[in-house]
């Protein structure tokens, strides 16, 4: 777990260094990025698109617990689609591309609806994917135990 700052290279030498010397970069100062914070309070910069590459920002600043917002972010497309005459699959592909799958049924196709099927799927994974969201959150918080 680490904390990040937005800023540009160039905010970010002038805190480290005192000056933008252009000799000790090869890096633009007005390139955007995050100065990163980790737990021994190492510093450093990363730019922007390599940043968000590579961190999924949780919405709770203390970092203790994944909210529902932050299960919605990493979930990224839903689609649900009728499989049989009482039965709709849905499929999710998460932000990192991971996918999970859950299937809703009714009773009768009377009272067969995609939409519903969809709705009470999405439920499933949002359950699904909290919990895999739980496990990487207690690692990233205490590493591995031996």
């Amino acid at each position: 777990m680490i904390e990040a700052v937005a800023t540009t290279h160039g905010e970010y030498a002038m805190e480290k260094y005192g000056n933008v010397d252009s000799k000790l970069s090869t890096i633009d100062p007005s390139t955007e990025g995050y100065k990163v914070i980790y737990d021994n309070d190492y510093v450093s910069w990363s730019p922007k698109d390599v940043f968000e590459a590579s961190y999924f920002p949780i919405s709770d600043e203390e970092g203790s617990k994944i909210n529902l917002e932050d299960v919605q972010t990493f979930m990224g497309d839903i689609t649900g689609n009728q499989v049989d005459e009482v039965s709709t699959l849905v499929k999710c592909e998460s932000v990192t591309g991971f996918t999970q799958y859950a299937i809703s049924s009714c009773v009768s196709p009377d009272n067969y609806n995609t939409e519903l099927g969809k709705k009470y799927g999405t439920e499933e994974l949002v359950s699904k994917y909290w919990h895999c969201l739980g496990f990487v959150l207690k690692w990233a918080k205490n590493g591995l135990k031996k």
